[in-house]
């Protein structure tokens, strides 16, 4: 949803691997394990329409790469906006075939 706040989680199965955040195959952060934590968290303070896309949590650990999150975040805004208008296109077909109906059993 626009303007709200959103966390991915990946979590850390290793202290010796590192742990990468992707969105759309761009590299956005990469946590630190060093520190005892059990999740590699990306925070987007206010979501907007640069952050729709693909992101994948990818763990490295002696040249072995593993996807271990892959997130898909949408505008569901727009999805709604989107059933919406098939909704109303619907519904319009459908008062026009009622004032149809009308006309010809009036007529």
């Amino acid at each position: 949803v626009p303007f709200s706040r959103y966390y991915l989680s990946c979590p850390i199965e290793s202290h010796y691997a590192t742990y990468n955040w992707y969105h759309n195959n761009s590299l956005i952060k990469t946590c630190n394990t060093t520190h005892p934590q059990q999740d590699c968290f990306h925070f987007i303070q206010n979501v907007s329409h640069g952050h729709y896309g693909h992101y994948v949590c990818v763990s490295e650990e002696d040249g072995f790469k593993q996807a271990l999150v892959k997130e898909h975040l949408v505008n569901q805004f727009r999805f709604l906006f989107q059933k919406g208008q098939a909704t109303t296109t619907f519904g319009s077909w459908l008062q026009l075939l009622l004032v149809v109906a009308l006309v010809e059993l009036f007529h």
